[in-house]
């Protein structure tokens, strides 16, 4: 659905363009960051996470700059999808595997090697053969991280013996540099010449602004405020059917007692994520305050009623004729 080049699929029903020729594009020379001087959509930007901190990576086009804007929320990863074995939208939403690429030349000197060594002290535990001593534990295009989904349990010695980079969902809650990252953005293609190996440049994707699978939430919605969760389940299964890996379409499928709006919210997450809609779904629906205080731990403690309403920009309030009253609590 949302593979690069994948733009114009029969789903997607309005999207936003955006194409490198500066015939048909605003040109911009203040860029100050190196970008190219063209008008472009960053979304490839505000999802990366540092990848670059982490042995045998480095900064590259098919990975992105690691820009972090937005992390994901624990709840978000580990709750909302809850599936994950049968559902395949948190694997097509998210990086959870990054690829070593670091291509400095190694001189045989393990503390002047971008990639990790097996130790004695590892061999005399197990977790190698004494025969990979001094060995890389993994080389180029071997897996250098790996984000472990919620459903997968490991044990210490287990992730000891893969030898690259393992993190559980517990330390992605401890800090804020490093989690899946949002993959619906990613961009690789370099129109604009003499850009082609620069990670730094931002997307000329179409933005996509609406997509056949949220008519059919909204019409699921639609059908539970009016009294009929059968017509809202058919719906939403409809979305799930299609979400399924081959095989587990009739797992993903709910009934009408099912259906709540909380439901139809968390599906609109599993569906949406990333899509910038989330806002206006939870003040639409009355559950702004609730939800975030729930599950968002970080932002819940300094969320307040006059949230649900954004701050008026003073520039507009200025430019109105007679008068134009601020938002309570701003």
């Amino acid at each position: 659905m949302h593979a690069e080049g994948n733009e114009y699929n029969d789903e997607i029903l309005l999207s936003a363009n955006r194409i490198g020729d500066i015939n048909f594009n605003i040109v911009d020379t203040n860029t100050g960051d190196g970008d190219a001087a063209l008008e472009q959509n960053r979304s490839n930007f505000f999802f990366r996470m540092f990848y670059t901190e982490f042995d045998g990576m480095s900064r590259d086009i098919a990975n992105g700059r690691p820009w972090i804007r937005f992390k994901p929320t624990d709840w978000l990863l580990n709750q909302a999808f809850t599936q994950k074995e049968v559902d395949s939208r948190y694997e097509k939403s998210f990086q959870t595997v990054w690829y070593a690429n670091d291509e400095t030349p190694y001189d045989s000197d393990p503390n002047n090697d971008p990639y990790p060594h097996w130790s004695q002290a590892e061999a005399d535990a197990g977790y190698c053969a004494p025969s990979q001593v001094g060995e890389r534990k993994f080389d180029l295009g071997d897996t250098a991280v790996w984000f472990v989904p919620s459903h997968i349990t490991l044990t210490s010695e287990e992730i000891a013996r893969k030898g690259f980079t393992v993190l559980l969902p517990s330390y992605v809650s401890s800090q804020n540099g490093h989690f899946p990252s949002m993959s619906k953005y990613d961009a690789t293609a370099r129109p604009i010449s003499g850009t082609e190996e620069d990670p730094n440049i931002a997307s000329y994707r179409p933005y996509i602004v609406h997509r056949l699978a949220e008519t059919y939430l909204i019409g699921a919605e639609a059908a539970f405020m009016n009294g009929n969760p059968g017509l809202a389940a058919q719906y939403i299964n409809t979305v799930r059917r299609r979400a399924a890996y081959p095989g587990q379409e009739a797992s993903m499928e709910i009934t009408a007692g099912q259906v709540t709006i909380d439901y139809i919210l968390d599906e609109r997450t599993r569906e949406l994520a990333g899509e910038q809609k989330r806002w206006f779904d939870l003040v639409r629906t009355g559950k702004l305050l609730e939800r975030v205080q729930l599950y968002n731990p970080e932002g819940g403690p300094n969320i307040q009623a006059h949230h649900v309403l954004r701050p008026i920009p003073q520039s507009q309030i200025d430019a109105t004729v007679g008068g134009y009253a601020q938002n309570d609590g701003y």
